[in-house]
C-alpha cells in the first residue's frame, strides 16, 4: 500500500514542477484610418462632384424659399439664364462642392489614428455629415474623418477634444436642377430651398 502512495506522490511533484507558459498575446496595433498619401494640401479650389455635403442631404423635389438665380454652370464662366420665384418647385439632380479656402485647425495632442502630432495643422475640406469632414494632415488626405475638434468651445467637440478649429474656410455648394419644362441649370444653394434636408 505504501509503494503506490509513494509513486503517486512522486508523480504529483513532477507534475507541479512542469511550468507551462501561457501563449503570449501580440500587442494590438493602433488603428490607422485609411488615407491617400499627399505631401501637400490639395490645390485650390478643390472640387468634389456628386456632392451632397451634410447629414440628411437629399436630391429630388425642392421648393424655392426665396428668389433664386439659375446659371448655365457652376463653374466661374457661368452666366445667369433664368430665375426662380419663391414657391417654385424643381427637381435637384446632383451637386458640386467647391472649396476656395479650407477650414484650418490645430491638434492639441498626438492622434496616431490620423498620423497627427500635437501642434500639427489640420485642413478641412468637404463636409460629409455627422461631424465628419475630408481632412488633410501631415501628408495624408483622409475622406470623411471623424474629428473631435471644437469651434470656440460652443460647437463640435465639447470635452476631451483632439484639437480646435481656427477658421471655417470658404466654400460653395452648387446643385443642378431640372425645371418642370425639362430644362436644366445650376443654382447656388444657401438656405434658399426647402426639401434639401431629409431630417427637416
Amino acid at each position: 500500500m505504501l509503494v503506490p502512495l509513494a509513486l503517486a506522490f512522486s508523480f504529483l511533484l513532477q507534475s507541479t514542477a512542469i511550468v507551462r507558459e501561457a501563449p503570449r498575446q501580440a500587442t494590438p496595433k493602433p488603428y490607422i484610418a485609411p488615407y491617400t498619401a499627399m505631401p501637400q494640401p490639395p490645390a485650390l479650389p478643390k472640387v468634389d462632384l456628386n456632392s451632397c455635403p451634410f447629414e440628411g442631404c437629399q436630391f429630388g423635389k425642392w421648393t424655392a424659399t426665396a428668389k433664386v438665380v439659375i446659371y448655365s454652370s457652376w463653374e466661374s464662366t457661368r452666366k445667369p439664364v433664368a430665375s426662380l420665384a419663391k414657391g417654385n418647385e424643381v427637381t435637384a439632380l446632383t451637386g458640386v462642392s467647391v472649396v476656395f479656402e479650407p477650414g484650418k485647425g490645430v491638434f492639441n495632442r498626438d492622434v496616431p489614428m490620423y498620423g497627427a502630432s500635437k501642434g500639427d495643422p489640420a485642413y478641412m475640406y468637404q463636409n460629409c455629415g455627422e461631424g465628419e469632414v475630408d481632412l488633410w494632415v501631415h501628408g495624408r488626405f483622409l475622406k470623411c474623418a471623424d474629428l473631435k475638434f471644437s469651434w470656440h468651445g460652443v460647437e463640435g467637440c465639447r470635452k476631451d477634444c483632439d484639437g480646435r478649429w481656427l477658421s471655417m474656410g470658404r466654400s460653395e455648394w452648387w446643385a443642378q436642377i431640372r425645371l418642370k419644362n425639362g430644362t436644366t441649370g445650376w443654382v447656388l444653394v444657401n438656405d434658399n430651398f426647402g426639401g434639401v434636408d431629409a431630417l427637416g
